[in-house]
């Protein structure tokens, strides 16, 4: 079924309605992993609630009246929209940030570091992690951690969320669907231009000087 088709069975409601309903609701349910879980860190419950109002408010926009080109898209922003409403109502009962840099993933550094490793042909930051001394070695690692985290700061939110989302494993058909992209090819050129940014931005900061990023210098220096 395509857009027209469902928005025509929404409004008409009854059986059509609930046709629509469970079409959408079978269709974009890896949402709840993807967003909810994975991307947003809900607990699985959570998630499925925050799909569900999606879809609830969805269907309430389109008996409005609204029209959409992409229901796929309009899915995807109504479920994060919820997830992020989740956090942060937790966050005002707690009192804390809902929010903390570089992202919302605990373990992004860790997918970052095999961005880097995908460009350094060279095997350099692999050297630069190989140390005899064990606490040497584990500063040296965070000393890395912490300038990706400040170079993802600074990319768009966007390819940010993207490159999360293919360093979780998300394959290009996933990322296709979620972040609208009209082939998979198309997918693959934006995580390409993504690791570029990363790498850009990277680069920025080593012009700066920042001394938490100097275990790179080298290697971007050669990689200019």
């Amino acid at each position: 079924m395509d857009n027209d088709q469902l928005i025509q069975m929404i409004r008409q409601g009854g059986t059509p309605r609930e046709r629509a309903g469970r079409y959408l609701q079978d269709k974009y349910f890896y949402l709840v992993r993807q967003i909810g879980v994975r991307q947003l860190r809900l607990s699985y419950d959570d998630a499925n609630m925050a799909f569900s109002d999606a879809l609830t408010e969805l269907d309430w926009k389109i008996r409005q009246g609204e029209s959409f080109d992409d229901l796929g898209k309009m899915v995807y922003t109504l479920t994060h929209r919820r997830g992020v409403d989740t956090i942060r109502k937790r966050a005002t009962k707690s009192g804390t940030e809902p929010f903390g840099k570089p992202g919302n993933t605990t373990d992004l550094p860790d997918w970052f570091l095999d961005v880097l490793q995908n460009f350094d042909t060279d095997h350099i930051l692999s050297r630069l992690l190989q140390h005899d001394d064990e606490n040497e070695r584990s500063q040296r690692r965070h000393r890395i951690i912490a300038c990706v985290c400040l170079a993802l700061d600074e990319m768009p939110k966007k390819r940010r969320a993207l490159l999360v989302n293919k360093l979780d494993g998300y394959d290009y058909e996933e990322l296709t669907q979620l972040h609208g992209f009209k082939t998979e090819r198309v997918a693959h050129e934006m995580v390409s231009r993504g690791m570029e940014s990363l790498r850009d931005a990277l680069k920025n900061l080593c012009r700066q000087q920042e001394p938490v990023c100097r275990d790179l210098c080298a290697w971007l220096s050669r990689k200019s």
